[in-house]
């Protein structure tokens, strides 16, 4: 009876300001008078962390227009964007401010007649595609010359690279590297392509947000990124969340000689969706050796029966796999009974479990068949 089956108009899908409160008004609680920017609710107000209110004055920029993600060397790149009056009043002036990797351009002095939710297409500037990265940010203000209520959520982001020919080969990642890290380093690869054979070698700790390995795939079986260590020194993995490492729809990607986390987190590897050729050789994974938490899974895979995704041929090898309620938790991973066969197989081979709680390594359902689980190889040890 709290409910409301309706997709909520979102001012776009990295900003959940609500376009409008149609189907969504509730009477206010008093125990929470404002919302989560701190604008005060009205006794009618919206469901969700924001209040709606109707504004008399606001616009934002909704989108890049066919920006993608690298192009040739020498190319001319135009910057267009599509601007949205969500205000009350027709929107008849906006001004429009772009930065090029930190360089300001003159402010776009935009007049027209907008109605509320109408929108235009403006092209601010054009640029040359020399430089290896261009960070582009938009953002507008003073719609109709009224000061905006809030103008940190009217701003748009995006990296272009520049490309003179696809990635192969050895590449250090790092301060004073080939990359100055792992982020930029994956969205040049995606963007420019990827040779037969890539390797990038981390130089020092990256920190990686939680979508870096997220729709990543080398496009073929023959090619393969590999990521490791520079020198054979001690690279490790980060994240300020958990999971440390979300591996999402990507294939055939190595991870070799790398550590990953610091003991903190409940969950250092999480798999989701589609994942297949995937190899940990020679990696730590450094779990929470404190937890009595059952969600504490240093490595996991948790699927359904009716959710369509799968891992395969996924292979850990002479890794340190420490931590956690369960070292290594799958259930589901070939999702139903007909995609169970050896060549899907999840291989666990010459690895030491370490400090699990419960279970070092726990499968179920469409699993055990096909994981091949080398005992005399492993090295298990309980907790203690």
């Amino acid at each position: 009876s709290h409910s409301v089956n309706i997709i909520p108009h979102f001012i776009s899908k990295d900003n959940l300001i609500l376009k409008d409160s149609i189907g969504l008004s509730v009477k206010s609680l008093k125990q929470i008078p404002k919302d989560i920017l701190g604008q005060k609710r009205d006794s009618i107000t919206s469901m969700g962390a924001y209040h709606y209110w109707n504004r008399q004055h606001d616009a934002y920029p909704e989108q890049f227009v066919n920006l993608l993600n690298g192009y040739p060397k020498g190319d001319s790149v135009p910057i267009k964007i599509v601007i949205v009056n969500n205000g009350l009043n027709p929107l008849t002036s906006l001004s429009i401010h772009c930065k090029i990797n930190e360089l300001e351009l003159p402010v776009y002095q935009w007049t027209g007649n907008l109605i509320q939710f109408a929108s235009d297409t403006i092209t601010l500037t054009t640029i040359t595609s020399y430089s290896d990265i261009y960070n582009i940010k938009v953002f507008t203000s003073l719609p109709n010359g009224v000061g905006d209520i809030y103008p940190d959520l009217d701003t748009i982001v995006a990296n272009i690279y520049s490309c003179d020919s696809i990635l192969n080969g050895y590449y250090t990642i790092g301060a004073g590297g080939d990359f100055a890290n792992l982020t930029i380093a994956l969205e040049k690869a995606v963007a420019c392509g990827i040779g037969q054979h890539l390797y990038f070698a981390l130089m020092d700790t990256q920190y990686v947000h939680e979508n870096l390995f997220t729709n990543f795939s080398t496009n073929t079986s023959n090619t393969l990124l590999t990521i490791t260590n520079y020198d054979n020194n001690k690279a490790v993995i980060l994240s300020e969340t958990a999971p440390v490492v979300l591996l999402q729809n990507i294939e055939n990607v190595m991870f070799k000689n790398i550590i990953f986390g610091n003991g903190t987190k409940d969950v250092v590897i999480r798999f989701e969706g589609n994942c297949s050729n995937i190899t940990f050789d020679s990696c730590e994974f450094l779990g929470n050796v404190k937890t009595i938490n059952r969600r504490a899974k240093t490595i996991e895979y948790t699927g359904s029966d009716i959710d369509k995704t799968l891992i395969k041929n996924i292979t850990f090898s002479n890794n340190l796999i420490n931590g956690g309620y369960y070292n290594l938790y799958f259930t589901y991973a070939q999702q139903s009974a007909q995609n169970m066969s050896d060549s899907n197989g999840i291989t666990i081979i010459g690895n030491r479990f370490t400090n699990a709680y419960y279970s070092a390594i726990y499968s179920d359902y469409y699993i055990q068949d096909v994981v091949h689980i080398y005992n005399k190889e492993n090295n298990i040890q309980t907790w203690e």
